[in-house]
């Protein structure tokens, strides 16, 4: 079995044109008053391409509807 590896991005060590569109670790409140903190961490995609392949495997094996 093959097994992807993802590589952890820290999204306070991204250029700040990111930061500034992401707010990683950053609260939002949503319109019922709940309060959310916005992910920090993600994944490192190289390419659009990158993104629908793994997609499709996810489907394939049955982890995504």
């Amino acid at each position: 079995m093959r097994v992807e590896v993802l590589r952890a991005i820290d999204g306070l060590d991204l250029p700040e044109e990111y930061r500034a569109f992401l707010r990683p670790g950053e609260t939002e409140t949503d319109s019922s008053g709940n309060v959310h903190r916005l992910p920090r961490f993600f994944y490192e995609v190289r390419s659009w391409q990158e993104a629908q392949a793994l997609h499709a495997r996810r489907i394939d094996a049955g982890r995504l509807p």
